[in-house]
């Protein structure tokens, strides 16, 4: 087993435990529950990469690191677009809480 495997299974561990807890207090969280199966899925291309190395050359990946390494960069955009879109609509929500405050304060 190479380092890089080492590194990425021990990653993808504390990932998988993290989203468990997460789905153990909110069991209704399905987004949690597909990236849980993802994380699974990307534990198991990491440990055993042979059983994907045909199918990866389809896609053009030469290795089951790289595949590990794209996805996991495109989930991180994924979510960073995610905590994005909520800043922005709690920014939204903030805005009309002081424009309703203002427009109460002039009334009286």
């Amino acid at each position: 087993m190479m380092l890089i495997q080492i590194i990425g299974t021990i990653v993808l561990l504390l990932a998988l435990v993290r989203v468990l807890a997460g789905l153990r207090r909110d069991r209704s969280d399905t987004g949690a529950l597909l990236l849980a199966l993802a994380l699974c899925a990307l534990l198991y291309i990491t440990l055993l990469p042979g059983h994907f190395a045909q199918a990866l050359a389809l896609l053009a990946f030469n290795r089951p690191l790289d595949a590990f390494l794209t996805v996991a960069s495109v989930t991180s955009l994924l979510l960073c677009l995610r905590v994005y879109l909520r800043l922005n609509e709690m920014d939204r929500n903030l805005t009309k809480v002081v424009r309703h405050l203002s427009l109460r304060e002039d009334d009286e």
